[in-house]
């Protein structure tokens, strides 16, 4: 077996759990931090992939575990002993025959390591879906010890996902993992059927979606946002996110720029939706990413999108084609690339076509759970012994 890659994969044929009545369907168990109500770019694919299947009746039903909770340390230790509690619950009863834990970096390699040894010891599959962007800075920190852990983690897994390339290289290369156990797969999303009719009046309206903070350039767009060459110019930006909206309203304040610049804070999928049809430019200036799911989502709306070429967004978006690229930490670099899309129309009107035409190519949720259907079958029949039956404690789908 080769690496999938998945990214222009034609559609998948049936798999058995898909044609399963929807009573036998709730058999994949889903570990992701936050469960379904977590804000972040996994918690967002994650809801993706559940409303998706749920909706169409489509591949698996999913228990989603939460072993981390809303983000506060107190009550962590709570949700990941919880969540190992929900794992020996489920297990035994046959009601789970594959396990899917999303994990990122640092105290995430915690809190799933054990989870994935849990779920070898009940002797139920791994798919280890990483989406660390940071994740060779992580590795690179760690102690030998530390980093043999983590590869004994890896080694563990039946089929281990990563969102681009450059974490199949490292995990091939650093990690020692098979070809044939590394799968690419992008993120995707779910998207209005065509992209919104923009208004032609009224200033050009810029959009970041994300965490408030350093590591997202939240500094450098601020600084790009008051830089003289845009002044002149008519635009109004609206930046929704958590974080330290207060430090940056500040820096916005000093800079003579807050009256056209809104901090919106945490915006609910409804409103993140309605912003995204309203605005006309995107913007993403990140140290680091995996594959922002907000970029997949102003994709799908159609923005023209300004942004860093960090992770995998440049097989998402492709320079001066679907997007801008700027720079890591150059609010310079950054300013100039707004001021050409503001000023220019014709450009922003092109750069929002070619994202739409790239998300019903590549990042559309229908065919993304296909493919993690497939997977699904894959690593359960490569736990079928010779003699046809599973060779877990479960039967397969």
């Amino acid at each position: 077996m080769t690496t999938a890659k998945t990214t222009a994969a034609a559609p998948l044929p049936d798999a058995p759990f898909a044609r399963a009545g929807r009573a036998d369907r709730r058999r994949v168990l889903l570990v992701t931090p936050g469960g379904l109500g977590e804000r972040g770019g996994i918690g967002r694919l994650v809801n993706h992939i559940v409303a998706h299947c749920e909706t169409t009746g489509i591949g698996p039903g999913f228990i989603v575990i939460d072993p981390w909770g809303p983000r506060n340390l107190a009550l962590m230790p709570f949700f990941f002993v919880r969540a190992l509690a929900q794992i020996v619950w489920h297990v035994p009863r046959g009601r789970v025959a594959l396990m899917h834990v999303n994990m990122a970096s640092w105290g995430s390699v915690a809190r799933k390591g054990p989870i994935v040894h849990l779920a070898r010891a009940l002797r139920v599959p791994v798919v280890l879906h990483l989406h660390a962007g940071d994740f060779e800075t992580f590795y690179g920190a760690l102690p030998r010890i530390g980093q043999r852990y983590v590869r004994g983690l890896f080694a563990r897994c039946d089929r281990l996902i990563v969102l681009g390339e450059p974490w199949r290289r490292f995990l091939r290369e650093e990690a020692g993992i098979p070809e044939r156990r590394i799968l690419v797969l992008e993120n995707a999303v779910a998207g209005p059927p065509a992209p919104p009719v923009r208004r032609t009046d009224g200033p050009c309206r810029l959009l970041f979606l994300g965490r408030i903070e350093s590591e997202k350039g939240m500094g450098e767009l601020i600084e790009a946002l008051a830089d003289p060459r845009l002044r002149p110019l008519d635009w109004h930006a609206s930046l929704g996110g958590a974080g330290d909206i207060a430090g940056y309203r500040r820096q916005a304040e000093q800079a003579g720029i807050a009256e056209r610049v809104a901090f919106l804070g945490w915006q609910p999928e409804a409103e993140a939706r309605a912003l995204l049809g309203a605005c006309d430019i995107f913007v993403l200036p990140s140290h680091f990413e995996g594959l922002s799911m907000a970029i997949l989502e102003a994709m799908a709306y159609g923005l023209a999108i300004v942004c860093t070429p960090v992770g995998s967004i440049p097989s998402a978006v492709e320079d001066e084609v679907s997007a801008l690229f700027v720079p890591v930490g150059d609010a310079p670099a950054l300013a100039g690339a707004l001021l050409r899309l503001i000023a220019a129309p014709a450009l922003r009107a092109r750069l929002q076509a070619a994202a739409r035409e790239g998300f019903n190519r590549k990042f559309d949720i229908g065919l993304y759970c296909s493919v993690l259907e497939h997977t699904y079958d894959e690593v359960l029949g490569e736990r079928l012994n010779p003699t046809g039956r599973f060779s877990g404690r479960h039967d397969p789908w």
